[in-house]
């Protein structure tokens, strides 16, 4: 008799489980366009009999992958952000065409100096000079204020991803909280787990981490640096001018633990050497201290046109025209370019009104000056040597486009390598429509043969009762 309890109550206790794992198949199948989640699977509880006493809630999860995906998250956030600003910075030096607006405006400047030689009689030719003159110099200024247009979309974005880092791993915190008290309780917590999963991958993208779960179910978050991020409370982030400071060491940067991220890829645009104490030289590489290196690199083609002659190099522009003699009447005597900056640079103002004249006597010399090589030039992240005018602008302008060019094939890279992860991981953990109706095929034949056994011991009860009677 008690064989037949025994019986009874594995069959009653397998129609529970496959009950809960229909419901679990169901939501498996809802889910399944839910990048987010993992396949959710139960595992049978069994006694010394093989009767089955329970079910454990349990999903599927390959730590190894979990953590390549994380790491390519990383290093496609970073690739992405650099990609959008050398985006920008490349559009503002070139023209929806391609022409290297600034080089191209520079070029045809000194080529009317060269027309305005040959011709100096020419009404015509000396309008061109002025004309040219004033368009480069305003193409310098608009290229500066693009630079300090990214300069503040860049800073917007920094402050918002590092309220976003907070907002992270304080809500990673906070799922800890709920996870630990269900698991506490022996409640499921698999969506939740699912839910902080999805939350550490989006931290991921900001800057890659490491996380490890302890037996209470908390999850510990550290930088790959070995930072602490979320252990007992979580830190907090600010950014403050150029640095990334936690909230609780205010005037320490932080840089060094924000490793290959979008955070990270931000803060080396906006960093800044200078402002140091004492001043650091530019570092060497082409995507850090970028707002620095443009702001240097323009403000050294600006005094090329105005500054005085270097020593050991040819004639200045800006010397070759005031220098010369004689000065007849009308004609502008000093300063063709006036201001000292990217900011400043203009033709005089008398020149672009008409009310003087260029200064006839300074053709020669000018157009030497502007076409002569054997001229130095050096600003932060920036060096040539035995070149002209146009060759110092076309170098600084070319330094930005191989930039540019080798940025985007690494962000293309990275873009790949993390959709190739994010394929195989999402294959390794996520619900596949395939396995779900091999499931629920087997729990079918598991439903028949649970109340195929209750059928039978109920027919042998009924027997046992009507003997008895």
């Amino acid at each position: 008799m008690s064989g037949l309890f025994q019986a009874l109550g594995s069959a009653t206790a397998g129609l529970r489980t496959v009950q809960t794992n229909l419901r679990l198949v169901s939501d498996n199948v809802a889910r399944a366009d839910d990048p987010s989640r993992t396949r959710h699977d139960l595992e049978k509880v069994t006694d010394f009999s093989g009767r089955i006493v329970g079910v454990n809630f349990d999903r599927r999860m390959d730590q190894i992958l979990s953590s390549q995906y994380n790491e390519a998250i990383a290093r496609d956030g970073a690739g992405q952000a650099r990609d959008r600003y050398f985006t920008r910075i490349g559009d503002a030096f070139t023209t929806s065409t391609g022409t290297p607006v600034l080089a191209d405006a520079a070029q045809k400047f000194m080529e009317a100096w060269q027309t305005l030689e040959s011709t100096p009689e020419s009404e015509t030719a000396a309008f061109q000079v002025v004309s040219l003159g004033d368009n480069f110099a305003s193409q310098l200024r608009s290229a500066s204020e693009e630079v300090e247009r990214i300069d503040r979309d860049l800073r917007t974005e920094i402050t918002d991803s590092v309220g976003e880092l907070n907002r992270q791993l304080n809500e990673i915190h906070s799922l800890n909280i709920d996870i630990s008290t269900l698991q506490i309780n022996g409640d499921e917590v698999n969506e939740l787990r699912d839910r902080r999963d999805q939350r550490v991958r989006e931290l991921s993208e900001l800057m890659p981490v490491r996380s490890m779960e302890n037996s209470e179910g908390v999850l510990r978050i550290f930088t790959s640096s070995g930072m602490a991020l979320l252990d007992n409370q979580p830190v907090q982030f600010q950014f403050v001018e150029n640095r990334i400071e936690l909230t609780s060491q205010a005037g320490v940067d932080q840089r060094s633990h924000l490793g290959e991220g979008k955070l990270g890829a931000l803060v080396d645009f906006v960093a800044d050497g200078s402002t140091a104490t004492p001043p650091r030289a530019a570092s060497p590489g082409a995507t850090t201290e970028v707002m620095r290196k443009l702001r240097s690199q323009l403000d050294a083609v600006a005094k090329a046109f105005t500054s005085p002659t270097a020593p050991g190099q040819p004639t200045s522009f800006a010397d070759a025209y005031d220098n010369a003699q004689p000065v007849e009447a009308g004609e502008l005597d000093r300063r063709f370019f006036s201001g000292k900056d990217r900011f400043s640079l203009t033709v005089d103002d008398q020149l672009l009104k008409g009310t003087l004249k260029v200064k006839q006597s300074a053709l020669a010399d000018v157009t030497r000056a502007v076409t002569v090589t054997g001229r130095s030039f050096t600003a932060d992240g920036f060096s040539v040597t035995d070149t002209g005018y146009n060759g110092m602008i076309s170098g600084v302008l070319g330094g930005w486009s191989n930039a540019a060019s080798k940025v985007q094939e690494s962000a293309d890279l990275n873009s790949e390598t993390r959709s190739l992860i994010e394929t195989r991981f999402h294959g390794a953990v996520g619900v596949n429509i395939d396995e779900e109706i091999a499931t629920l095929q087997s729990l079918q034949t598991s439903y028949q043969a649970s109340a195929r056994v209750i059928q039978v011991a109920q027919r042998m009860l009924d027997a046992l009762e009507g003997a008895i009677q």
